[in-house]
């Protein structure tokens, strides 16, 4: 008979074992049975077979699920059970519930396999502190009391005992073992035929299987006289003695299959992988598993699926012809080391999609680079010995970085195509806002030049002047014109503006005295100009809104730790960022250029998670946050408005100036007229001083003694 097909189908899922509370119901003791035979295990705790029992009784259940598929399906004999069930008792948490979530046998098979166990693994019962540990077997057959030698069917009442290795004194196999100390418990399977046997088909009986030195205290199962009964469980051994009892009540030969054993973890550490030291304890290695798919070579806190630990881990290929390859990890760097050249190929055919040469040249889709980093082949273009070089075979370009300055060769035009044809070039700065935006200047002069402002329309020359340059030409800048776009036949003319009211408009704006708060690209050079809220409360029209950040953390965090799949930024003040920021800017250390990054959460005002990668041991600057407002002032629409104010200004000044001739005309002709009158005026004071005098004389001519007034002869 198979090992395999003892066990029929309709196995009872209520497992029965020395420590199961199932009796036969004709024994007068049977409510008064208990788990007295454990004591004769040394040194095994009660609650670990308990636990192994119950393990063993759920993972049947999950195989009971597919037992009919199993018929089905054409799985002839048990194989598929004892493959899945040794897998689960193994099995963690997550890969049970997988298997008894399965859509059919071979799904379950798979999931159940998946992690595959292959040795001891400490923890199968799923404790942490009481445990025992289940090294599964082939099955073997131990006993089987109708082949010769083995001492015939069992008679009333009689007792055997067994060694777990099986021989053919039992009528069985001799089974084989991994090395190391006697099993505390077997996981088996025993099977009772008791037809042909002269026994009463109505009788009924019992069998018992204990610890030798024990008693038959407990039931495995019941039978009926001309029966074949079986059932699978945990029974425990002398596990000084390697040996347990059998007890049968009426006549019945026996049959045990053994699938597994359950040794005791001495020596262990819960969440170790253990290995067996010598032949006679189980003690623990240098890995750790601590669940939720890490393992630890070193470490008991693993952060990756497997994480090394220890003075410069290394993990070495050695070839039977002595080359070698070797992954190392030291204090400041990590490597990959090998004998002869380093290479990546992905796919069939040995391509080298990386390619690391002896002199340590690099290639990426070549396995002969001639520069110390090429991207496929640069032909017959002569490129070699460049610090960078790509090509598509036919053309090519090179990159090398001499003493002051960076080349690019090429033998094609270089075009840049940011946004496919639609995008934004960037000098010194990392949001442009235009096709392309040079941003900084360099002052150059004494110099006389040449510009325009936005108060007239005329030339103007300054001489012995610094210039504040952004692009720099050595010969002519060719354009058609250097304007705005003004053309009538582009728009819709609503009418000339009201000069009056844009005067008023432009009162209203106020200009403001100002620094930059990035001091380290701006420095604290003062500033004049508007602001753009304030405009915007005046005269919103030449103010526009876009996507900016803004430097509303502007320092380092405080510690930078890994956080899922991003990292932690933890600042000893509030950082400053919104509860709706979505987007930060901040520069690693070591970085050239600050990085845009989303925020995953923001657990409190002193905390932001933020996307990023390779930020461990780095300091990190948190300029700020990107906000969808920033706003921008139109300065040739306050142009527009200015030349409209000081049009009426003008016009103003023109009106006062008209009306000031006509009062100074009108000044002037009444000065003459009162110069005229005062002329007069003059001439009759005169004549009358004369006159006075006149009279004057004559008093006193009369007044003198002795002369008289001769009064003048009447005509």
């Amino acid at each position: 008979m198979s090992a395999y097909k003892s066990i029929p189908l309709s196995l009872a899922v209520t497992v029965l074992g020395c420590l199961a509370q199932c009796v036969a119901a004709s024994q007068p003791d049977a409510a008064s049975r208990n788990d007295s035979a454990i004591a004769n295990v040394s040194a095994i705790a009660a609650d670990k077979l308990q636990a192994a029992q119950a393990k063993l009784a759920r993972m049947q259940q999950i195989a009971d699920r597919f037992s009919a598929e199993a018929l089905a399906s054409g799985f002839a004999d048990d194989a598929w059970r004892f493959e899945l069930v040794n897998h689960l008792m193994r099995a963690d948490q997550d890969t049970i519930g997988r298997v008894e979530t399965a859509a059919d046998l071979r799904s379950a098979l798979q999931a159940a396999a998946t992690p595959a166990v292959t040795g001891p693994r400490a923890d199968s019962l799923g404790q942490t502190t009481n445990d025992l540990i289940y090294v599964p077997i082939a099955p073997c057959r131990i006993v089987d009391t109708r082949n010769s030698g083995a001492g015939g069917n069992f008679g009333a009442s009689e007792t055997r005992t067994y060694t777990y290795l099986g021989g053919a004194a039992q009528g069985g196999a001799t089974c084989t073992f991994a090395a190391g100390v006697a099993p505390a418990a077997l996981a088996l399977n025993a099977t009772v035929v008791s037809s042909g046997l002269g026994n009463n088909p109505a009788a009924f009986g019992f069998l018992s299987i204990y610890p030798e030195g024990g008693s038959p205290t407990t039931s495995w199962l019941n039978y009926l006289g001309s029966d074949t009964k079986a059932n699978a469980g945990v029974a425990a051994i002398n596990q000084s003695s390697g040996k347990f009892s059998v007890f049968a009540q009426n006549p019945a030969h026996v049959i045990v299959d053994l699938f597994g054993v359950f040794r005791a973890a001495t020596g262990g550490t819960p969440n170790f992988i253990a290995k067996w030291d010598g032949n006679n304890a189980l003690g623990i290695s240098s890995i750790w598993d601590g669940g939720a798919g890490r393992i630890g070579i070193g470490t008991t806190s693993p952060t990756h699926s497997l994480e090394f630990l220890g003075n410069y881990p290394q993990i070495q290929l050695d070839e039977v012809n002595g080359r070698t390859a070797t992954l190392s990890r030291y204090t400041d760097r990590f490597e990959i080391t090998a004998s002869d050249v380093f290479q990546v190929s992905a796919g069939a055919g040995g391509t080298a999609d990386l390619f690391v040469a002896a002199n340590h040249d690099v290639g990426i889709g070549t396995g002969a680079p001639v520069s110390r980093l090429q991207i496929g082949s640069v032909g017959g273009s002569g490129y070699s010995g460049n610090d960078i070089a790509f090509g598509n075979g036919t053309q090519a370009s090179g990159i090398a970085q001499l003493a002051d300055h960076a080349q690019w060769y090429s033998t094609t035009s270089i075009a840049l195509m940011p946004g496919n044809g639609s995008g934004r070039v960037g000098i010194n700065t990392t949001a442009p806002r235009t096709p392309l935006e040079v941003d900084g200047y360099v002052g150059i002069g004494p110099a006389t030049y040449g510009y325009f402002n936005a108060s007239d329309n005329n030339l103007h020359l300054c001489g012995g002047c610094i210039a504040d340059v952004s692009i720099w030409a050595t010969q002519n800048v060719m354009a058609l014109e250097f304007d705005a776009l003004s053309d009538a036949r582009i728009k819709d003319i609503a009418g000339a503006s009201d000069k009056a009211k844009d005067l008023d408009t432009l009162n209203a704006i106020e200009v403001t005295d100002y620094t930059l708060k990035d001091k380290v690209r701006n420095g604290n050079k003062p500033f004049k100009k508007v602001i753009a809220q304030q405009v915007e409360a005046v005269y919103p029209q030449v103010v526009s809104r876009h996507a900016d950040f803004i430097p509303n953390v502007y320092r380092s965090a405080d510690t930078v730790e890994k956080a899922g799949a991003g990292y932690a930024l933890r600042f000893a003040t509030p950082h400053g960022l919104s509860a709706t920021a979505r987007h930060v800017k901040l520069l690693a250390e070591g970085d050239t250029a600050m990085r845009r990054v989303d925020v995953l959460a923001m657990p409190s005002e002193r905390d932001v998670i933020v996307d990023a990668t390779n930020l461990d041991g780095r300091k990190v600057f948190v300029y700020g946050e990107e906000v969808d407002d920033f706003r921008s002032v139109d300065y040739e629409g306050l142009t527009a408005l200015n030349i409209s104010a000081t049009q009426e200004l003008a016009q103003r000044l023109q009106r006062l100036q008209t009306e000031a001739d006509a009062a100074a005309r009108a000044k002037d002709t009444q000065i003459a007229t009162l110069r005229a009158e005062l002329a007069a005026q003059a001439a009759r004071i005169d004549a009358l001083r004369n006159l006075a005098g006149e009279v004057a004389v004559l008093k006193a001519k009369a007044t003198e003694p002795g002369v008289g007034y001769a009064a003048p002869a009447k005509p």
